[in-house]
């Protein structure tokens, strides 16, 4: 509104002027000419800047189409819903290549309601004006360029499913799509839905005489019968794929437990008898000598001198033969050494207890019994610690420990408290972790050893930090309400089974789709995917007489790493079994797969409600000694290749 009022009072006044120039009686045409020259100038000029504003635009969008279709065609340019690092960098490079600062670009992911997930690259610049100042207050126009693309799977073509040693089926309402896709049977393809199916070719053993039986006369298949390959051998692309070696080679080393030499066990020092009783109420002492008979301390603060050296087998123990009972605010403060407590380590309801080294010590606390807390607050700082029995934080109470390593015996059992651990090593052997209500467990960073241990979430929180996980012949089951998260690492289950059926588990921390954040190999054990919310982003699972198993009607979202060299997992292989099933049976549930299926010794099955669709940069294929799709499954497909999969971008609509 400004600027038009502005210009009307230029206008006015101009026509004022001329007004009076025309009346005047000497020299009025050669000056009214001067200034009608003057504003030509000043028109043109503006229509001069305007056209560069123009051309500034077009070499904007020119660096911002330049620059993200760099960005999404790097490997991976979309991770979890961001733009990689890597496609950032590219971007910002392309920009500098172009003349640029890179700060003037930002690359994000947008939505869109056709192709999904796009990578989007936005340049603003500003530009200085010189007539179009009178037009601004600043004196510069902001002149902005965007450009998006789709990012899909360099494999444009191939197998995305292929049986091996039977039929591949698909009936009862179900379908699978895929441009670019190969269907191939090792006998014939049985089609009986009355969904519609596409892809862009099919093999089958069978001739056509033979085949023409197995699909139905109504069947919206897309090719058609006449289009088949006919008399077409199946034969396995995969029998000397090197990441299907490399996993098969992992889950033959799981034949036995390695760990048996270097698994941490509770240290179980010799047991001492006598010295006197320890008692303190609202005061400070210190106390020197290596035995003591047992002690109680409230409101008060006490420092063990120790043997003043470090001590982590706990040889030359500062032993307590009975118990300790800590109440009110009370600080134990321990100099170096062993502390071997054969009785009970109790803390009385709505204490605060802190038990610390001393500046600079170096400490092992060797618990012979069990620890309760009941309301109280505990926190052991940083020390080695070795529990024969339970931690038991039976009844809303907290504890915290700060680093380990930990060395757990009876276990680890909470009700509707927290418990938070520092980083490990966590050595549990023969007692588990029970979070037995809507308690919280927390551990930083491992790795974690399970050794004929069990883990239980029942309705709480669990998380643990980065690994790797190892675990034998353990059980692991979570249910109801409960909340389970491990963070990155490889997890390896000798003899253990999981059973999944609380509200969500989640494998790989925040994930990494590209450079892998997990991997989970299971020997003689299997998953099975019960209810609830999996998540488990750049993982590849294996398994030895095994099987997986998904009948959860919640999200399922499960992609392998796409990188050629991840940190964990294997370049797009989702799961490779060796002599077990793989099924999928599920409600009305939308789930997200990428990767590839090898399972070339049994079946894979698909049924259920379920849909699956493919993350950007993905794909989804199935080889097998069988296939069945059936029961309104509906899948999504797109070739896994079997080498380097690179990803190419797409302009968006």
């Amino acid at each position: 509104m400004r600027i038009k009022e502005r210009l009307s009072s230029l206008v006015a006044r101009f026509c004022t002027e001329m007004g009076r120039f025309a009346a005047a009686r000497e020299g009025a045409m050669g000056i009214l000419g001067a200034f009608s020259i003057v504003v030509l100038i000043a028109m043109s000029a503006l229509a001069l800047e305007a056209s560069l504003l123009f051309v500034k635009k077009g070499d904007m969008q020119r660096v911002a189409d330049l620059a993200n279709l760099a960005a999404a065609s790097t490997s991976g340019a979309i991770v979890n819903g961001s733009p990689s690092a890597q496609a950032v960098a590219t971007a910002q490079q392309v920009a500098v290549i172009n003349g640029y600062p890179s700060n003037i670009l930002t690359t994000s992911v947008t939505n869109s309601q056709t192709q999904g997930q796009l990578l989007t690259t936005t340049v603003v610049d500003p530009v200085s004006l010189t007539l179009g100042q009178m037009f601004t207050k600043s004196g510069s126009v902001n002149v902005s360029a965007l450009s998006s693309a789709a990012v899909a799977s360099g494999v444009t073509s191939g197998d995305c499913l292929r049986t091996l040693a039977g039929a591949l089926n698909i009936f009862s309402s179900a379908s699978v799509s895929g441009s670019g896709c190969t269907v191939a049977s090792a006998s014939y393809l049985y089609y009986c839905s009355n969904a519609a199916s596409t892809v862009s070719a099919i093999q089958v053993a069978y001739s056509q005489l033979l085949e023409q039986y197995s699909i139905c006369y109504n069947a919206k298949l897309t090719p058609g019968l006449n289009s088949f390959t006919f008399n077409k051998a199946s034969t396995d692309p995969l029998v000397s794929d090197t990441r299907v070696a490399a996993m098969k080679k992992r889950l033959q080393g799981m034949s036995s437990w390695p760990y048996g030499a270097t698994f941490k066990t509770p240290l179980k020092p010799s047991s001492a008898f006598g010295g006197s009783s320890l008692s303190y109420t609202n005061t400070t002492a210190t106390v020197s000598g290596t035995k003591f008979s047992s002690l109680t301390a409230q409101n008060a603060t006490v420092t063990f001198t120790g043997t003043g050296v470090a001590d982590t087998s706990c040889a030359n123990p500062v032993t307590i033969t009975g118990g300790v009972t800590l109440s009110g605010n009370t600080t134990i403060v321990l100099g170096s050494g062993c502390y071997s407590i054969q009785g009970v380590l109790g803390i009385s309801n709505g204490a605060v207890v802190n038990i610390l080294p001393a500046a600079g010590a170096n400490v092992t606390l060797a618990l012979q019994q069990y620890i309760y807390n009941g309301t109280g607050s505990v926190t052991f700082g940083n020390m080695l610690f070795s529990t024969v029995a339970a931690i038991n934080n039976g009844n809303g109470g907290n504890i915290t420990f700060g680093n380990g390593p930990f060395y757990i015996g009876g276990g680890i059992y909470n009700t509707s408290g927290s418990m938070t651990f520092g980083n490990g090593p966590f050595y549990f052997n023969t007692g588990g972790l029970n979070n037995a209500s809507t308690g919280t467990i927390t551990f930083g960073n491992g790795p974690f050893y399970f050794y004929y241990s069990s883990f239980l979430n029942s309705n709480g929180t669990v998380t643990l930090g980065n690994g790797d996980f190892e675990f034998y012949n353990t059980t692991i089951s979570t249910f109801n309400s409960s909340t389970t998260t491990f963070g990155k690492g490889n997890m390896d289950l000798y003899t253990t089974p999981i059973y999944i059926a609380g509200a969500q588990f989640t494998l790989g921390g925040s994930g990494d789709a590209v450079n892998g954040a997990s991997s989970m190999f299971f020997y003689w054990s299997g998953l099975q995917i019960a209810s609830g919310k999996f998540t488990a982003n750049g993982t590849s699972m294996g398994f030895w007489y095994g099987s997986f198993t998904l009948s959860s009607s919640s999200t399922a979202t499960i992609t392998a790493p796409t990188s050629a060299t991840p940190a964990y997992g294997y370049q797009n292989v989702f799961a490779y079994l060796n002599g077990a099933n793989f099924s999928i049976y599920q409600g009305s549930a939308a789930d997200s797969f990428s990767g590839l299926v090898y399972n070339p010794g049994n079946d894979v099955s698909l049924f259920g409600q379920q849909t699956s669709t493919i993350p950007q940069g993905g794909c989804f294929a199935i080889t097998s000694a069988t296939i069945s799709i059936y029961n309104g499954s509906n899948a999504a497909l797109r070739a896994c290749g079997t080498g380097t999969v690179n990803t190419q971008a797409v302009m968006a609509n």
